[in-house]
């Protein structure tokens, strides 16, 4: 399953139905460049609200930093991967969220489990989003 990129509309209306009501209003945001946007909040409040991490919207993701001084998006669009991960053939008794959990974490940051596999009969495969450091690596 390939991570798609978020476009700009897309990303609009999602934000309108899911931050919109938390907040009591829309978030301004721009484009850096594609698929990077910067959020605009009105107060480091509602910016905590809207907590770091992962945001799954359809078949694309959005991951939201923190800005610091030094930032470089050049750095980070190269360091950092999202990959969805297929694990085929396991033993039934790996199938309990805790256990791919810590398989995801294995290979990576354990980001997303993909929950309608879980509740399927068909159990040959495992679909897992991990964050992966490239300046880290791969286990081996």
């Amino acid at each position: 399953m390939e991570n798609v990129k978020v476009n700009f509309e897309v990303l609009r209306d999602w934000i309108k139905l899911h931050w919109k009501p938390v907040l009591n209003y829309t978030p301004l945001f721009s484009t850096l460049v594609k698929g990077w946007y910067i959020f605009h909040f009105i107060s480091v409040k509602d910016r905590e609200t809207i907590s770091a991490g992962t945001w799954l919207i359809g078949r694309g993701s959005i991951v939201l930093t923190r800005w610091h001084p030094g930032f470089n998006l050049r750095f980070e669009r190269e360091r950092i991967r999202y990959l969805w991960v297929s694990l085929c053939g396991l033993p039934i008794q790996f199938w309990h969220i805790d256990i791919l959990v810590d398989l995801a974490n294995m290979i990576g940051k354990y980001i997303y489990l993909d929950n309608a596999m879980l509740r399927s009969h068909d159990k040959r495969r495992a679909l897992l989003l991990v964050e992966v450091e490239l300046d880290v690596g791969l286990p081996a």
